[in-house]
C-alpha cells in the first residue's frame, strides 16, 4: 500500500515521526478490516517509536486512537488507562482540543461498561467543550448520540445524531460526487453516522387519500383526491411502552396530517398503512373517541 511504501522510505531516511504516523494509518486499515488486534498491536508499536521523537502532539494523537481501538475491542480497562496517558500529556503540553475527543471516548468506554450516568455526564462535558478548533465534531455528538440513547434520552439522542450528520454533510462540502461516494461508503464512522440519523428519522409514506367531503357511491376521480405524506413512525412513538397506546397515537397522527391536507382517509387505508386489520383501527377509533378526541373516516360521521 502506499502507507507501507512511504514507511519504508521514512524507515531509510530515518525519520521515526513520519514512520510512526504511517505504522498508525496502517493500523487503522487492519481495524477497519476487523483485525482489531493486529490494529492494536501496530498503535502500540508506532507509539514507542513515537514517543522517543518527543513530538507530544502526535503522542497524543496517537494515544487517543489506541483507546478509541480498545473500546471497539472491548479492551476497556486498557482503554481507561490509556486515556489517563494522553490527559496527562495534554495537560503538560497545553493542548485544549484532544482532551474533548478524549472525554466523548472515555465515555463510550464508561457506557460498554455499564455506567451509564457517568457516561452521559462524561458526554455532555464534551459537547459543551466544542470548540471551532475542535478536530471532526460530528463524532463527538455522534458518540454523544449513542450513549444518550443508551441512558434513555432519546430526544437528546435524536438530536445528537442528526447534529452529527448535519456536521458531517458540512465537512464533505465541495466534495465531487466520487470523492463524496467513497467517504460515505468506504469510512466506517462516516457510514455510522448516516445509519444513526436514518434510525431517527420518521418514517413517511406519499399516497393518495380522498379529499374532505369528496362523494361516496361512485368511483373518484383525479379531483377528489389529494396527496399527503402520512409519518407512520416517529422517534417519538419509541418512548411509549405499550404497543396498543403506540398505534393509537399513530392512528391519531395519520388523521390529523390527512385533515391539513384536506383529506378523509378510510379505515381501510388506516389499516393499510398500519399493517393491521379494519376491526383494530376501529377500535382504536372507539377509544380516541372516548378519550375526547374528535375523529372521523370517510363513510363515517364525526362524533365528539
Amino acid at each position: 500500500s502506499d502507507a507501507t511504501r512511504a514507511m519504508r522510505h521514512f524507515i531509510e531516511i530515518g525519520d521515526r515521526a513520519r514512520e510512526a504516523q504511517c505504522l498508525e494509518i496502517i493500523a487503522g486499515v487492519a481495524i477497519d478490516e476487523g483485525r482489531h488486534s493486529e490494529g492494536i498491536r501496530l498503535l502500540e508499536e508506532s507509539l514507542v517509536k513515537l514517543t522517543a521523537t518527543g513530538q507530544v502532539f502526535l503522542e497524543a494523537q496517537h494515544l487517543r486512537s489506541l483507546a478509541l481501538a480498545q473500546v471497539n475491542h472491548g479492551d476497556l480497562d486498557a482503554a481507561l488507562d490509556t486515556l489517563d496517558q494522553a490527559q496527562r500529556v495534554c495537560d503538560e503540553a497545553g493542548f485544549s482540543d484532544i482532551p474533548i475527543e478524549l472525554s466523548s471516548i472515555r465515555a463510550l468506554a464508561h457506557n460498554a461498561m455499564g455506567a451509564v450516568a457517568e457516561a452521559l455526564a462524561e458526554s455532555r462535558r464534551a459537547v459543551a467543550g466544542l470548540n471551532a478548533g475542535t478536530e471532526r465534531p460530528c463524532l463527538i455528538h455522534h458518540r454523544h448520540s449513542l450513549v444518550a440513547e443508551a441512558a434513555g434520552k432519546h430526544e437528546e439522542a435524536r438530536l445528537a445524531a442528526l447534529r452529527a450528520q448535519e456536521l458531517l454533510a458540512a465537512s464533505l462540502t465541495g466534495l465531487t460526487p466520487d470523492a463524496h461516494r467513497i467517504a460515505m461508503t468506504r469510512v466506517p464512522e462516516h457510514r455510522a453516522i448516516y445509519e444513526a440519523a436514518t434510525r431517527f428519522a420518521p418514517s413517511t409514506v406519499r399516497t393518495l387519500v380522498p379529499a374532505r367531503g369528496a362523494p361516496t357511491g361512485r368511483s373518484l376521480d383525479d379531483r377528489d383526491l389529494r396527496p399527503v405524506v402520512w409519518t407512520v413512525d416517529h422517534p417519538d412513538d419509541e418512548g411509549i411502552r405499550s404497543p396498543i397506546e403506540r398505534r393509537r397515537r399513530q392512528v391519531l397522527r395519520l388523521l390529523e396530517e390527512a385533515e391539513k391536507a384536506g383529506a378523509n382517509p378510510s379505515i381501510d387505508q388506516l389499516a393499510t398503512v398500519l399493517g393491521v386489520s379494519g376491526s383494530t383501527v376501529r377500535r382504536d377509533l372507539d377509544a380516541l373517541r372516548r378519550t375526547g378526541h374528535e375523529v372521523a373516516t370517510r363513510g363515517q360521521r364525526l362524533v365528539s
